[in-house]
């Protein structure tokens, strides 16, 4: 979740659906990747399906690292472009 925690849009919005449909029990909040390794995992996802997207010329060395260590595990085989 971008942000340095004080935005509370993401807690008001998920406190506006009713509760019988929501899917995830607690109020989403603002956790740094440096404080968890979870999040560093999903940030490491997140950014290595953007630079294959992107191909930026001096990130060249991570063009294929999506490909390489997680589209195994993508059910959709691969980043989308949006």
């Amino acid at each position: 979740m971008d942000g340095n925690g004080t935005d509370r849009g993401y807690n008001s919005a998920h406190r506006a659906l009713k509760l019988d449909t929501r899917a995830i029990i607690e109020d989403p909040m603002f956790q740094s990747s440096t404080a968890s390794q979870w999040m560093q995992m999903a940030d490491f996802a997140a950014w290595t399906a953007y630079q294959s997207l992107l191909r930026h010329p001096g990130k060249r060395w991570a063009w294929n690292w999506y490909h390489t260590y997680l589209t195994g595990s993508d059910v959709n085989g691969g980043p989308q472009p949006m």
